[in-house]
């Protein structure tokens, strides 16, 4: 549908091997958009069964919540910081139990490297390099409302 189209088309500047692109987080009186950012380009790239790009903004993701967690909650956001922290909890969950060829394989740079080589063959209709089954891939999309988020939102 058009959600889809769209989340497949966000525009995702933020590169973790260029550290020149945290300068405008770092100056921005609007993290809570930054993090809402951070969290379309994370379905963009699992919807591009991109899971290691997606892994790089959850790290980025976590790392400015505790500088937006109050705004997010005193300002009308549509989320709570509960809500992102249980999500980024469910998502670390899901990708640790991803294919076992990656897991501990990979520093940053060379994760960096093989998620540019998976989103080029997505792109170009090519079969993926390391499959993630489809069940793993939508544990890891934005899903309001999940156990986790509750349990955060009641205690």
């Amino acid at each position: 549908g058009p959600l889809h189209f769209s989340t497949r088309r966000q525009s995702c500047l933020y590169s973790p091997e260029n550290e020149e692109s945290h300068r405008p987080t770092a100056l921005s009186d609007c993290i809570p958009g930054f993090i809402l950012v951070h969290i379309v380009c994370m379905q963009r790239h699992l919807a591009n069964r991109n899971p290691e790009r997606a892994m790089d903004f959850a790290t980025e993701l976590v790392r400015l919540l505790p500088f937006g967690a109050s705004c997010i909650d005193k300002a009308g956001w549509p989320i709570t910081s509960a809500q992102i922290l249980g999500y980024y909890r469910r998502f670390r969950r899901a990708f640790a139990a991803g294919p076992y060829s990656l897991q501990g394989k990979l520093d940053m740079l060379e994760r960096g490297q093989y998620a540019t080589q998976r989103e080029m063959a997505s792109e170009a209709g090519s079969p993926d390099i390391d499959p993630w089954p489809n069940w793993l891939l939508r544990e890891m999309l934005w899903q309001v409302g999940s156990e986790g988020d509750q349990r955060q939102q009641l205690g």
